[in-house]
């Protein structure tokens, strides 16, 4: 029996001494460091060049929209067929009824800039205005009074053969020209609005049974 209680004592006092030793973390092992390859040092990402912006395309004036129609007109007609001689007018308050038919309200309401290409030769009956609007609205309303109140017989002894007008956008292109001249004008208009350009309205024909006396004055009606 001593032997027995003995071997007891003796097994409790192991079991003490083995549960009050804490337990022992588990062993982290270190992540190798990264050895860079000799030779190969990273390049700096570069940065975005920013791309310059390209400056705007000048905006033309009315003036010189008029003469460019008429320079590709006179380009398309050759030396076979010659245009007038002309001279640029500023269309204002004080000659807006000679020049368009129009009322000196209608076109402070509706005429920012406008110009009219003249023949400098009054024998010719040749007037080629170019109108600029407020907007395309105002532009439509102007074309239409062009076509109403534009007074081809305003000139002395001759007429011309049309009379005809055109919108593209806020601009209106009025011609009283000779049928030689027209085609070549509209097509100088529409080049210079890349081919944007409303109906043609031709407002006025000479008639087939007015005589005409120009004795190749491009389209001169000399009335007795």
């Amino acid at each position: 029996m001593l032997g027995l209680a003995v071997s007891i004592l003796v097994l409790t006092a192991l079991t003490g001494c083995v549960s009050d030793q804490p337990a022992s973390p588990p062993e982290v092992t270190p992540s190798p460091e990264v050895t860079p390859t000799p030779g190969t040092t990273p390049s700096p990402t570069p940065e975005a060049t920013p791309t310059p912006a390209e400056d705007p395309a000048p905006v033309k004036n009315t003036s010189e929209l008029l003469e460019n129609i008429l320079e590709n007109a006179r380009a398309a007609l050759g030396e076979d067929t010659v245009m007038p001689m002309t001279f640029n007018d500023q269309i204002t308050p004080d000659n807006c009824a000679g020049t368009l038919g129009i009322t000196v309200e209608q076109f402070s309401e509706y005429m920012p800039e406008s110009y009219a290409a003249k023949a400098a030769i009054g024998t010719f009956a040749f007037e080629v205005a170019l109108v600029k609007c407020a907007d395309g609205k105002s532009a439509s309303e102007m074309k239409k009074l062009l076509a109403d109140n534009y007074d081809h017989g305003k000139w002395i002894c001759v007429l011309p053969e049309q009379c005809f007008v055109v919108e593209s956008g806020n601009f209106v292109l009025l011609g009283a020209v000779a049928d030689d001249f027209a085609d070549a004008i509209l097509d100088g208009f529409s080049f210079e609005f890349d081919g944007n350009i409303g109906s043609v309205n031709k407002f006025y024909e000479r008639g087939d049974d007015q005589p005409s006396g120009d004795g190749g004055g491009g389209g001169l009606l000399m009335i007795p």
